[in-house]
């Protein structure tokens, strides 16, 4: 790669400055340097050569201010994404009544009570009123956000939950011929073992064996 006499690796070439954008959409190094401007031939090492921060300091260190900005961003946004999350979880009820027990206008609500709603149908109705004759009807569904999985949600960012793991045990196929002839008891007869041996599902049968050793195997079964 042939640099050029005047120029200051503390600063950023427009070249750079695309490269520089692209590469953080993806972080290939190649494809950006095509993007900015590079022959493919040359895309690649010139891409790897623009990210040494020894020889260009300015790519490197516009690489990792931006890097650290997003990181911010994204802390920002996991903390709202928090707020609104605690909002659903903690709703009560209440809060979309006036002082007198009635259902609030929707612009009357305040924004930690209508960011709970997830759906809203509203529908109009003619009933006919002994007083007043034929009246129109406003009606309203509301469908709210799920309490319960706002709180599970929170509780896991938290780390109040923990995921069960299931471990499966090891399990293996015992011989319990080969098992019982040589840890036989000495007080048991060749028509006692082949009876035992054979009341054993045929002679074959699926334990759990990791933590025991073979006389606590045949101990398990006799008992």
């Amino acid at each position: 790669m042939i640099i050029g006499k005047n120029y200051d690796p503390t600063k950023l070439t427009n070249k750079q400055k695309v490269f520089v954008a692209e590469y953080l959409t993806d972080f290939n190094a190649k494809r950006a340097a095509i993007a900015a401007g590079v022959k493919s031939d040359q895309a690649g090492s010139v891409g790897c050569q623009w990210l040494n921060a020894d020889r260009f300091p300015a790519v490197a260190n516009e690489v990792k201010r931006m890097l650290e900005e997003r990181r911010a961003t994204a802390s920002i946004d996991a903390r709202r994404v928090v707020e609104e999350l605690t909002k659903i979880a903690l709703f009560n009820p209440k809060s979309m009544l006036d002082k007198d027990g009635n259902l609030l206008e929707l612009n009357q609500m305040p924004d930690y009570v209508a960011c709970c709603i997830k759906s809203i149908e509203a529908s109009v109705c003619v009933e006919d009123d002994e007083m007043y004759g034929l009246v129109k009807m406003k009606r309203l569904k509301l469908q709210f956000h799920d309490k319960m999985n706002a709180l599970e949600q929170i509780a896991k960012h938290l780390g109040l939950l923990k995921d069960i793991i299931n471990i499966n045990q090891v399990v293996q196929v015992v011989d319990w011929d080969k098992l019982y002839k040589v840890n036989r008891p000495a007080s048991l007869s060749d028509d006692a073992l082949e009876e035992k041996i054979a009341s054993v599902r045929g002679g074959r049968l699926l334990v759990d064996s990791s933590s025991k050793t073979n006389s606590e195997l045949v101990d398990s079964v006799d008992s």
